[in-house]
């Protein structure tokens, strides 16, 4: 075995054009792999780091019309769902104190806004 080991060595030192793209695919494919895994990890498979994270809700609104005179604009998402309903899981800064300052159900509430990136 070690002359087999030595014997692909001198192969290796005997080409060098074939040896560098031998070791930099390896080392594109294990950086790769590497970072897909850490991402899937990080997203899909720590759990969050709250306590009792199969509780956590996501608050959306629904309106049978668009609200005129209450909502000039939306920044955020929405859709319209099966019944026809517009439908948000967007809240005003405002809403959200409120929702904040009267909760007496929820242990905690946050919120959390896309950077824009």
């Amino acid at each position: 075995m070690l002359n087999d080991f030595r014997y692909a060595f001198r192969m290796l030192l005997k080409s060098p054009g074939f040896t560098g793209v031998a070791v930099l695919t390896l080392g594109l494919g294990i950086g790769a792999n590497t970072a897909i895994f850490s991402l899937i990890d990080a997203v899909m498979l720590k759990m969050l780091p709250v306590q009792n994270a199969e509780q956590l809700v996501l608050l959306n609104w629904a309106s049978p019309k668009w609200a005129t005179g209450i909502l000039t604009n939306l920044s955020g998402n929405y859709w319209t769902d099966d019944s026809g309903r517009f439908t948000s899981t967007s809240f005003s800064y405002p809403a959200f104190r409120r929702i904040h300052d009267q909760n007496q159900v929820l242990s905690a509430v946050f919120a959390f806004a896309d950077l824009g990136l």
